[in-house]
């Protein structure tokens, strides 16, 4: 996978209408959430590049059929 920024990923999901977050905890990296209501996963990560790839891998899992996962196999 080529390096993956997260404002392209952010954006895509957006698009995608698949609710997610990123918020800075300054002491211990990044909470990370993806999905609303119910909160489909989230997890704690050290830096913003691995935010990315947490957001995208579970996209393609909790929503295989979204926009977003169709456009990620093509």
């Amino acid at each position: 996978m080529q390096r993956t920024r997260i404002d392209i990923i952010l954006q895509k999901l957006y698009e995608s209408e698949i609710d997610c977050a990123v918020e800075s905890e300054w002491d211990n990296g990044w909470n990370v959430r993806l999905g609303k209501n119910p909160v489909a996963a989230d997890t704690n990560v050290r830096t913003l590049y691995d935010a990315a790839i947490w957001l995208h891998e579970q996209a393609l899992k909790h929503f295989p059929d979204s926009d977003y996962a169709k456009a990620a196999s093509s």
